[in-house]
């Protein structure tokens, strides 16, 4: 079997998308060009230049390759590259004219970049995806010579389904097909078809190797411009998209507008975050975002399944790339996602921050192939928003550390109050008599705690003597006489009058050698005394209970109080002993 024994290649070639036979239409039709961008394009061929009973018509070929040399390129994209060729090869008089390139750096799909059929539609539209294994055509002229077939119905070289195909089916009596080279790499090829046996001239073989020759120049421009142009576009779109993500101080909006940005700005077909859950040993989707389909944010991979594409990515550490997610799509859950938006890669890449990998960022494009610039733009965008996620997630801790800590201070606060309020408890032992205990050091702060208890407690009680008691207080200095002569004059506004008790003998001492003034201040020896001198004040006092009757037997005394003395007129609660 030759070159194009397969009965797919001339359906690959001239047929529709199923590979069916188009019906050749009548030759008065007008001619119509497609070119990669649905319009027309050129002119058609002139039935002047045809060959009259297979003679090629005469070719003035060096004003046609002039010209086409100025049309080719000048073609600034396909469409006008496509445009040029089709009026380069006018004078030719040949019936469809097919221009295709490949569209991945495996040169395994080949695309039509326009196509153009005298009198009619061709049958296989511009833009339409051929695998290189359904046209066998192209081996041939991989190595960089072109392949003529002057009368199919007659040339051994084609198997004989092929022939009929072509001749009686599509009309195809002569075909030439020639390599689109750069250096010894096939970029694509071109086709001119004729209805009717042709026999090629030196001139026409001329004109066709040079048109090729400058549409594969020309078309590896533009593919260079393109690429040039898109990774502009692509950087200064992620650019942009990191911008926008670096201000979101919370990571589940952070990974909703991250996804949002990588389908809506970018570019890309679908984008998907998966996070690393260590309790279930996951990669557990976070966020994601289809163009015009939705992504199941249920799916969980397990990180023990090195097989799947982002667990992968994720254990290597580097970015790991898929050509054939329209396949793998079902092994992975992606249910019929990828085969709808027409998914053809994808690359995944590791989310790491801080030494820690957090998870895996995903995006995939309808292009074939993805260079190994993009993926290190995907990839240095994902260091981006892994570091955003980071700083998220400590801008989290941080802020629930804070509250914790507030929380801790509010109860330290409180617990502070209690003790303020324990260390300074005013007692009440008598109505009007108040007793203030000090214990410990007596400082600025300390002693603005004493003075708002004393006076409350003085207002509160309606109290007309307040014991203070310093047996307490270790040390008395300027400072703490200070503080006790402001509480006595604060008092004495109060009309409370002030009794210092429990002067030790050293604190005595201590305050003289000071030259501390105490003359205006009551002091007595101890808080026994003190009560005693308060009692008085209020015109009472204490003695022993009278002798009085008891049972025999019965021994002891009565005594009101808690012990030994009672104050006449009232007080505490009593204790009763039988006996006296």
């Amino acid at each position: 079997m030759t070159d194009s024994d397969d009965p797919r290649s001339p359906a690959a070639l001239h047929g529709t998308r199923d590979g069916s036979p188009a019906p050749l239409a009548s030759r008065q039709e007008p001619a119509t060009a497609l070119g990669p961008d649905g319009h027309q394009h050129g002119q058609p061929a002139s039935d002047g230049a045809r060959e009259v009973g297979g003679t090629p018509a005469p070719i003035d070929l060096v004003p046609a390759m002039i010209a086409a040399t100025r049309a080719i390129t000048c073609a600034t994209d396909e469409a006008s590259l496509f445009a040029a060729a089709i009026e380069s090869l006018s004078c030719l008089g040949h019936d469809a004219f097919y221009l295709s390139r490949f569209c991945d750096d495996a040169n395994s799909v080949l695309e039509i970049v326009g196509v153009w059929k005298r009198g009619g539609a061709p049958p296989v539209p511009a833009g339409t995806r051929l695998q290189r294994s359904t046209y066998p055509g192209l081996e041939k002229i991989a190595a960089g010579d072109p392949i003529l077939y002057e009368d199919c119905a007659t040339d051994p070289r084609l198997h004989e389904t092929t022939r009929r195909l072509m001749v009686d089916k599509m009309g195809i009596r002569s075909m030439a097909l020639f390599p689109l080279m750069h250096g010894d790499r096939l970029l694509g090829s071109l086709s001119a078809n004729y209805g009717a046996p042709h026999v090629y001239s030196p001139e026409e073989r001329q004109l066709l190797t040079l048109v090729a020759q400058l549409s594969a120049v020309t078309l590896l421009g533009i593919r260079s411009r393109k690429q040039i142009d898109e990774k502009v576009r692509l950087v200064q779109a992620l650019y942009r998209a990191g911008d926008a993500v670096a201000v979101i101080s919370e990571e589940a909006p952070l990974l909703d507008r991250t996804a949002e940005l990588l389908v809506n700005e970018v570019g890309y077909v679908i984008s998907w975050i998966g996070l690393v859950d260590h309790e279930r040993g996951v990669l557990a989707s976070r966020a994601g975002l289809g163009r015009n389909f939705g992504v199941d944010l249920s799916i969980s991979h397990p990180l023990d399944n090195p097989r799947i594409a982002a667990v992968a990515a994720f254990h290597q550490g580097h970015p790991v790339v898929r050509h054939d997610l329209h396949e793998r799509c079902e092994a992975e859950a992606w249910g019929e996602a990828a085969t709808s938006a027409g998914l053809r890669t994808g690359v995944y890449v590791p989310l790491r921050a801080g030494g820690e990998a957090l998870g895996v960022l995903g995006v995939g494009s309808s292009d074939e192939r993805m260079t190994e610039d993009e993926v290190a733009l995907i990839a240095a965008f994902g260091n981006q928003l892994a570091a955003a996620i980071l700083r998220a997630r400590r801008d989290r801790e941080r802020t629930e550390q804070l509250a914790q800590l507030e929380q801790a201070y509010d109860r330290q606060a409180r617990l502070l109050d209690v003790v303020r309020e324990l260390s300074t408890p005013v007692i009440p032992v008598h109505d009007g008599i108040l007793v203030l205990p000090l214990v410990g050091t007596v400082d600025s702060n300390r002693s603005a705690q004493i003075m708002d208890s004393l006076l409350s407690a003085i207002e509160r009680e309606q109290a007309s003597v307040v014991l203070i008691d310093v047996t307490g207080v270790p040390m008395v200095d300027t400072g703490v006489a200070d503080h006790l002569l402001r509480a006595v004059r604060a008092a004495a506004l109060l009309g409370a009058e002030v009794v210092l008790v429990g002067i030790a003998p050293t604190v005595a001492q201590t305050i003289v050698q000071l030259g501390v003034d105490l003359s205006g201040v009551t002091t007595r020896g101890d808080l026994q005394v003190g009560i005693a001198h308060a009692l008085r004040r209020r015109g009472l006092e204490i003695r022993p209970l009278q002798a009085a009757a008891a049972p025999p037997g019965a021994g002891g005394a009565r005594l009101r109080t808690s012990g030994e003395a009672l104050a006449r007129g009232g007080g505490p609660p009593r204790r009763e002993s039988r006996g006296r």
